[in-house]
């Protein structure tokens, strides 16, 4: 009779101690990946660009811009175009442009380390909007949405990707006459942030 009456004692104990490990475990997953997330940076290495008229009076510009990309996240990353070869929002000093488009080379960052990126952006300015172009340097601003995935590994060897968009504005002056110019690039979750 003594037994049975131990039973739910050692039942009870058993769930204590169960509940007490996963409680543990939480906790140092919590302090681990406190805060959640923080958006990564992106600063300027390099740009460069290209431009060529076209036989209707347009100017088409091409640009390209080096990032040197910094996960503060105590988990891997990896960063891509929300929708790769997308339309870009582009503006000339807040003028904005129909046809644009955006490329990001995809990029894999590891838990607090830094990584290079390359990004292009391609646009036609029509012939009612050469004059912002051509009479001195204009502010180019581009809105670019990206895919982050999250991979992060918890006690017990098991991992758990979770995927989530940033919003990133970037902004660079041009020139193209009398001389070819272009500014650093840079970039900040807003529009408003940027200027």
């Amino acid at each position: 009779m003594g037994r049975c009456s131990e039973a739910p004692i050692v039942m009870a104990v058993a769930a204590a101690a169960l509940m007490l490990l996963i409680f543990t475990l939480t906790t140092l997953t919590l302090q681990r990946y406190n805060p959640i997330y923080t958006p990564v940076e992106c600063v300027n290495a390099n740009n460069s660009f290209t431009w060529t008229e076209t036989p209707h009076g347009a100017v088409n510009v091409s640009a390209h811009a080096v990032l040197q990309c910094r996960n503060p996240n105590p988990y891997s990353l990896r960063i891509e175009p929300a929708v790769q070869g997308a339309n870009a929002r582009v503006a000339l000093s807040y003028a904005l442009i129909d046809d644009s488009s955006l490329s990001l080379e995809p990029v894999q960052l590891s838990a607090h380390s830094t990584a290079e990126t390359r990004v292009s952006v391609d646009f036609s300015v029509p012939q009612e909007q050469l004059p912002l172009l051509l009479n001195g340097p204009v502010d180019v601003y581009q809105e670019m949405k990206l895919r982050i995935t999250a991979m992060l590994e918890f006690p017990g060897g098991w991992a758990v990707q979770q995927h989530l968009e940033q919003r990133s504005d970037c902004g660079f002056k041009l020139q193209v006459q009398p001389e070819a110019l272009i500014g650093q690039t840079m970039c900040a979750p807003s529009l408003g942030d940027l200027i």
